[in-house]
């Protein structure tokens, strides 16, 4: 990792010289930035080294803009900050931003006024980027642009931008997790960092064959793509290619511990990649827990699960699940039963006898049995159309209420 004194030893920067903050030159770089003095808060995020430009307002507000660029640059944990000071340009730094830059440590370097800055931004960004794996930088751009902060999200398609990524197409998500005991949603299997780069490796072929603009990051023990789809093409082969990359790292599972795929809708702007992150966990999460699991998950397939995951208020699904399913659950809790397990899976196999049965290893006459019995006790038929569209609806909300 490079540091803040790291970058003072370059030839670029001879003659530039640390004029406050000077505790914080161990501070560690991963990016830099060009940034205003006052619109510092859309642009800037952890490791930055910023360059300020050109200051527009009157130099009676120096001291006020400069006291609030350097709260923000704190709470955005900027590495460093570089000036070149001059009447035209930057006047001077103030006393409170000067002690605002030692209680904070964070670096100030004064650059000689007619010092160019292109090579010295060139050096900083090369060395960030042998320093740092592609992917760290990459996750760190995940993690901006699925915050809730529209100054994050900026700064996060700023960086995508500066890794070659093209950011005004369409895009999908997809999320690469494992999971264990049984694939439950809430039972996500920790990797290690030297896992997840070993099958890092093993999916760039293939992602950079199917994709000319692309991203990948490793974020949250996850795996995370971002897809930049370019063409018509591209967008009928993303699961082609998703089951491809699955099948490519089966060899890193282990006993117990299975690879899932999620993939978001199409969406048209990097403002909404927060929402194509959380459908692509989402589909997963929902697969997960359905009979006759898919490794390969789609949010546009989840069905009537995409609506429910979206009311505001849980309790009506249980109150509605309540109505329709709750005399069957009931039953099974008081008497050890097994019919809205039978249900369950009756559904699934779309109301097949032959292919529940064959599931649930059970004679056809003892499902048939079951299936008598579930009538009875919720008093309905499924020969009844609109009651068969409750009992999916209930399924589905049962699944829903598990990722809640």
């Amino acid at each position: 990792m490079v540091t803040v004194a790291d970058i003072l030893k370059f030839d670029s920067f001879q003659g530039v010289t640390v004029i406050a903050g000077e505790a914080g030159v161990t501070n560690e770089l991963s990016w830099a930035s060009f940034s205003m003095l006052h619109t510092a808060s859309q642009v800037l995020s952890n490791g930055d080294l910023c360059v300020l430009a050109k200051y527009h307002p009157a130099p009676k507000n120096l001291v006020d803009d400069f006291t609030v660029f350097f709260k923000t640059a704190k709470k955005k944990n900027v590495a460093a900050v570089m000036i070149s000071f001059s009447a035209g340009y930057i006047p001077y730094l103030p006393r409170k931003a000067k002690d605002l830059a030692d209680q904070y440590r964070i670096p100030v370097l004064e650059v000689p006024f007619e010092k160019k800055y292109a090579q010295m931004y060139k050096d900083v960004l090369g060395y960030c980027m042998k320093s740092n794996r592609q992917e760290g930088d990459a996750g760190e751009v995940v993690r901006l642009l699925v915050s809730d902060h529209s100054s994050d999200i900026a700064a996060g398609i700023y960086r995508m931008q500066n890794l070659g990524v093209n950011v005004n197409g369409n895009f999908q998500v997809a999320v690469i997790r494992a999971t264990s005991d049984g694939g439950k949603p809430d039972a996500t299997a920790p990797i290690s960092r030297g896992l997840l780069d070993s099958i890092s490796e093993k999916i760039r072929v293939l992602y950079e064959r199917h994709f000319a603009s692309r991203m990948l990051a490793v974020y949250d023990e996850q795996i995370v793509l971002t897809l930049s789809l370019d063409s018509d093409h591209e967008f009928i082969e993303t699961e082609t290619f998703a089951r491809q990359i699955l099948n490519s790292i089966t060899t890193f599972e282990t006993e117990g511990v299975r690879f899932h795929l999620g993939i978001s809708s199409v969406f048209a702007s990097l403002t909404e990649y927060r929402e194509a992150y959380l459908q692509a966990i989402r589909a997963i999460q929902v697969e997960n827990i359905r009979w006759n699991q898919d490794p390969v998950m789609l949010f546009d397939n989840i069905g009537i699960a995409q609506i429910l995951l979206e009311m505001p208020d849980p309790e009506c699904l249980r109150r509605f699940y309540d109505h329709h399913l709750g005399r069957l659950r009931d039953h099974d809790e008081a008497n050890g039963g097994i019919l809205l397990d039978t249900l369950r899976c009756f559904c699934a196999c779309n109301f097949t006898v032959d292919k529940t049965a064959e599931l649930l290893y059970i004679h056809k006459n003892t499902l048939r049995y079951r299936i008598h019995r579930i009538e009875e006790i919720l008093g309905i038929s499924f020969s009844s159309m609109a009651q068969i569209a409750n009992i999916i609806t209930c399924i589905e909300i049962e699944k829903i209420l598990h990722i809640l």
